[in-house]
């Protein structure tokens, strides 16, 4: 029973047969036409026919069908087929040890696949076991980044992904002459909510990488006119020696998002005359929730939303809380559902923002938000301040009890130049940033040799 007019997996067969000679993806310098991904759509397919008819009467109820592996053609058709017939689809990071997704598949009671294990087309005796079946709720599982502490299993239906998508591909006015270089893990919602599947459907054609690094920007030979990227992975590239390899104004649009950032990090993109667009999302809630073309010199903004979301403000808390279409996630723990929303429909982001000039600003996580002698300090802007220095690759701060002060900021800070000392740090920080208060500079700072982060690059606050 299709509920659903049309599917995910419709859209994708529409344009494939419209198109079956356009070139939907480069990867390894590979190409694959739209008809070969539908080709490759129909093969796993029916690999995930014969797989659960080994299983008979014993066919787990819900389906899972997992995905462990860098980023892939295959990570693209996984989920349209699953869309096609009704299943949930869950990719599970390429960073995972062996261990932990062999309790992920088992705790799922899932199907795990790979690059080896689909091989060529097996044929099909029977299609019953599926053709019987309802569609399952939830399209697509993603486990969160655990920033805010232990990961979760966020279940999203196919009307909030295809909201999300429409709104991804409007935002970005993404389109056939677009070549997406798509760079960030495509087991993320970002690396596939926001460029990778609206990419696709959109008819542009994506370039498709393991992972974003310098080098791949200062490739002569790549000519992806869109990206998305994180602001860590912009801070590394001011330090990194490809930087001045990079020519920015041949990327008409370029996203940041997932955390903070100050207006100096994106200057270089906006004086080449790249668009610069600022994208604010949740797993939960759809990775394009709010977005802003920025401009020189201004404080980053949120702006508003890009879909028909409501949304209002905590007065207590000063939380963003979204609800609509887009709200409609569920956790899954051991067998348990539990749902994001309140029973009025409200989702609580968990994150502080602040309506000035009848835009969104960002002012950082509940969970680094601290009360430093009476006064609310947000760990995202001290942390971008502090970032800026050169010499520092990363920095996260977090809050230390203290038998004096009561509470004391602590700034664990990435070096790529060891010379830089601690004193000289605190003073380039107070030179360069004097609007800080004396509340928002740290009272210790602690060098690590590397931080937690997550698999596009966010910084894993439950686990400093």
């Amino acid at each position: 029973m299709n509920s659903l007019n049309p599917t995910l997996f419709e859209i994708f067969r529409k344009l494939a047969n419209s198109t079956p000679t356009a070139t939907a993806v480069r990867h390894e310098s590979v190409e694959y036409t739209y008809g070969e991904l539908l080709e490759m759509a129909n093969s796993a397919e029916a690999a995930i026919f014969e797989l659960l008819s080994k299983c008979g009467t014993q066919t787990p109820d819900p389906i899972f069908i997992c995905y462990w592996g860098e980023n892939h053609p295959l990570a693209l058709v996984l989920p349209l087929v699953c869309s096609k017939l009704g299943l949930t689809y869950v990719p599970i990071s390429p960073l995972y040890p062996e261990e932990r997704v062999k309790e992920i598949v088992t705790s799922l009671n899932g199907f795990l696949f790979g690059f080896e294990n689909l091989g060529s087309r097996p044929k099909l005796k029977s299609t019953d076991l599926l053709e019987r079946r309802e569609r399952q709720e939830h399209l697509l599982g993603f486990y969160t980044s655990g920033t805010t502490g232990a990961p979760k299993l966020a279940l999203i239906p196919e009307s909030q992904i295809l909201t999300n998508t429409e709104a991804a591909i409007q935002a970005q006015n993404l389109g056939r002459t677009d070549r997406v270089l798509a760079g960030l893990s495509l087991c993320h919602s970002g690396g596939l909510g926001i460029q990778a599947l609206p990419g696709l459907l959109s008819g542009a054609r994506l370039n498709l990488v393991k992972g974003l690094t310098p080098d791949v920007l200062a490739d002569s030979k790549d000519d992806s006119n869109v990206m998305l990227l994180v602001p860590s992975f912009l801070q590394k590239l001011k330090l990194s020696r490809h930087n001045d390899q990079i020519i920015w104004k041949r990327f008409r649009l370029v996203g940041i998002g997932s955390a903070a950032f100050t207006a100096d990090l994106i200057a270089p993109l906006l004086e080449a005359g790249t668009t610069v667009m600022n994208i604010y999302g949740l797993t939960e809630a759809g990775p394009v929730l709010f977005t802003e073309k920025l401009k020189r010199s201004e404080v980053p903004s949120i702006g508003l939303a890009t879909t028909d979301t409501e949304w209002r403000i905590d007065p207590q808390t000063a939380e963003l809380l979204v609800r609509g279409q887009i709200a409609q996630t569920v956790y899954r723990s051991e067998n348990s559902i539990q749902r994001v929303h309140d029973e009025n429909g409200w989702f609580n982001t968990r994150d502080r923002v602040e309506l000035r000039n009848g835009k969104l600003y960002f002012l950082g996580r509940t969970n680094a938000t601290f009360n430093i002698g009476g006064m609310k300090v947000h760990a995202e802007k001290v942390e971008a301040a502090i970032e800026g220095i050169p010499g520092v690759d990363g920095c996260l701060l977090v809050s230390r009890k203290h038998s004096v002060f009561g509470e004391i900021l602590v700034a664990k800070v990435e070096l790529t130049d060891s010379s830089l000392s601690k004193r000289q740090l605190i003073k380039m920080l107070r030179t360069r940033h004097p609007e800080l208060t004396r509340y928002e500079i740290p009272r210790e700072i602690e060098f690590v040799e590397k931080l937690a982060r997550s698999t596009i690059g966010k910084k894993l606050r439950g686990r400093a």
